[in-house]
């Protein structure tokens, strides 16, 4: 299991946004084929496969998705 997560406020949209690509891309140097993680911020998160790896754009494929409950308060 790779330890790459990337940060996507729209699961569903299947891309990274610029600067997530160049990091994913140019910085971990990531490829198409290659798995990571998507999260939302919100609780959810996607095993994902890399489909097209380009510096300004990542294309992704979600495997499977997770959802986190939010912690239970106690006070």
């Amino acid at each position: 299991m790779s330890g790459h997560r990337f940060y996507n406020p729209n699961l569903a949209s299947g891309k990274l946004s610029p600067e997530e690509s160049h990091h994913a891309t140019d910085v971990l140097r990531l490829r198409s084929g290659d798995s990571a993680a998507v999260f939302d911020g919100k609780g959810n998160e996607a095993r994902v496969r890399i489909t097209n790896a380009c510096a300004d754009e990542v294309s992704y494929q979600a495997l499977s998705t997770n959802r986190t409950p939010p912690p239970s308060y106690r006070i």
